[in-house]
């Protein structure tokens, strides 16, 4: 069953007078923030000087500031996270090795420069400092095996469901002729389009909204591209007729709001908390400036001997005012200046409030910590690094739950059902990898993984090491230590107490805390061979010992004899 395109643009018009509501607020925020996005209620020629009304920078300054840093604290590069088996499979050897294998895969595949999620990455966590609701959207690439793209949000509506999830995406975009020709094939646009592409028209534009949203029936048990969970629709808009119908087996668009406001569906950002005083320095700056400029380059009056003066009074720097000289008994000079600013001094500690509020509306101050003035003790360093994470905690829980988790397993399923983390052994693709690398070790998904295959049950959990988790886990590391250290210390009297801890557990979960690498901890077989090879080595030593209290026993003997 096609597509209904008339309802899709109905719904599409709904949401998109929802999102309206909001332009006015995007287009203020960035013309104060990010001048370069402010098109959602103009539009801005190429090229177009766009900071010409801008007399602070320091909101855009401070908005790239947090946006980077914010982005080092939870992904500082591709190798932030670890696929770890749930613990009811721990002692599955097998699957920890395939998880381990599966993640190394998946890193190095996002770490490839053309899939662009750096790019994607830097622009997403742009839009979320500055307007609080940016989208991720991941797909099969052609060279490579994912695609990463950041949407702008002046083009997308989104929609949620019953629980506040968001699940459906309506982007709008344009495309030339030759792209429409190009992107959907001469069969699929619209007869328009294929006669201006005839006429060698290529250059013309026309707009296609492209929809994704789950199915809410599916036929065939859910197979074919047309039968999968969530649809992908592209239609143009013009024509009203459906240009590719699709679809995905699980979401590709991933949407983090900052903050949201109960009963609302779009985000809002520190940028938009942090817009009263952003317009009041840009306007206070401006006053400055201008004060400034008459300080050191004032305006004169000059002394008129005619019988009317100019009329007005000229304020600006460098003016000229001419007066007339009647009634001022002749006294007063010729050309003087006019004092028409006061003190600088007040107006100064005003702007460093203002900035200062600005910043902490950004959280430069928990984001980067500039102060090597005083030394601290561990322990102080450790209080003061669970303040800045408790004040950070909520931004920082958000991005995972709502980004990174939801992208991470979206590139595993697609790596997983492309076989490039394994085939299911038998299987004909699996016949057939062989055939082609009949060398190589070929991976083979774990039983149990398949087992559990078709009944939607987690398996594995996304274990992040970035250094936001690894601080707010310092705390726990140095309670570990502090206890090592009490019992170290009071072991000679209660030499008991050093059997309380188990050891291998506490340095696992400090190696997981301090981000240490799983290859530097023995599997199971070598810790049991390590083990061994100490038994027999102790053993051995055991027999020498015993061999030469014999030789003593024989030499005593035999000078006793003697």
């Amino acid at each position: 069953m096609a597509a209904d395109v008339k309802k899709l643009l109905e719904e599409h018009g709904r949401l998109e007078d929802e999102r309206n509501l909001w332009k006015n607020h995007w287009q203020l925020v960035a013309e104060y923030v990010m001048q370069r996005k402010a098109t959602f209620t103009t539009f801005e020629e190429p090229g177009a000087f766009i900071n010409s009304e801008i007399w602070s920078d320091l909101a855009g300054k401070a908005a790239e500031t947090s946006s980077s840093a914010f982005l080092g604290l939870v992904w500082p590069d591709n190798y932030s996270f670890k696929l770890e088996p749930l613990d009811e499979f721990k002692d599955d050897e097998e699957l920890k090795a395939f998880f381990d294998e599966a993640t190394e895969t998946i890193q190095s595949e996002m770490d490839n420069p053309e899939a662009g999620l750096g790019l994607a990455l830097d622009e997403f966590m742009t839009d979320y400092i500055v307007f609080g609701t940016p989208t991720m959207y991941v797909e099969e690439g052609e060279t490579t095996a994912f695609k990463f793209e950041a949407w702008n949000l002046s083009q997308y509506c989104i929609d949620e469901n019953a629980a506040g999830y968001i699940n459906t995406f309506m982007k709008g975009f344009m495309l030339t002729t030759e792209g429409m020709v190009e992107k959907f094939g001469t069969k699929n646009v619209s007869r328009k389009v294929q006669e201006l592409f005839k006429s060698g028209k290529l250059k013309d534009k026309h707009k296609v909204l492209h929809v994704i949203k789950p199915r809410s029936v599916l036929k065939d048990g859910g197979k074919g591209a047309q039968n999968m969970p969530f649809m992908s629709v592209y239609i143009e808009v013009e024509a009203k007729s459906v240009l590719r119908e699709s679809g995905y087996h699980e979401l590709p668009a991933f949407c983090a709001r900052y903050s949201k406001r109960i009963g609302e569906k779009y985000g809002r950002s520190p940028s938009m908390r942090a817009l009263p005083t952003i317009m009041e320095l840009n306007s206070l700056w401006e006053m400055v400036t201008m004060g400034i400029e008459k300080s050191y380059d004032p305006p004169l009056a000059l002394l008129d001997d005619g019988k009317f003066g100019g009329g007005t009074i000229d304020t600006s720097a460098g003016a000229l005012n001419v007066l007339r000289v009647s009634g001022n008994g002749g006294n007063q000079n010729p050309i003087q200046q006019l004092f028409t600013v006061g003190s600088l001094s007040e107006v100064s500690v005003l702007l460093e409030k203002l900035e200062a509020t600005v910043n902490d509306h950004y959280m430069i101050d928990r984001l980067i910590d500039f102060n090597n003035e005083q030394q601290m003790t561990a322990r102080e360093f450790v209080g003061r690094q669970a303040i800045r994470q408790s004040t950070l905690r909520s931004p920082v829980t958000r991005i995972i739950s709502e980004l990174f988790t939801p992208l991470i397993e979206r590139c595993f399923n697609i790596m997983l059902r492309a076989g490039k983390l394994g085939y299911v052994e038998g299987s004909p693709e699996a016949q057939a990898w062989q055939a082609a690398n009949p060398n190589e070790d070929m991976r083979v998904i774990p039983q149990s993984l398949l087992s559990l295959q078709g009944k939607k049950k987690r398996i594995y959990w996304v274990r992040y090491m970035s250094p936001a988790v690894r601080e707010q886990q310092s705390e726990e590391a140095q309670g570990i230590m502090n206890l090592y250290q009490f019992i170290g210390s009071v072991a000679p009297m209660a030499p008991e107490l050093v059997d309380e801890m188990n050891h291998e557990r506490a340095s696992k979960r400090l190696g997981d805390i301090w981000a240490v690498p799983q290859e530097c901890f023995n599997t199971k077989d070598e810790k049991e061979a390590t083990q061994k090879a100490k038994a027999g080595l102790v053993a051995q030593q055991q027999q020498m010992m015993q061999l030469k209290q014999g030789a003593g026993v024989v030499k005593d003997l035999a000078a006793a004899a003697k």
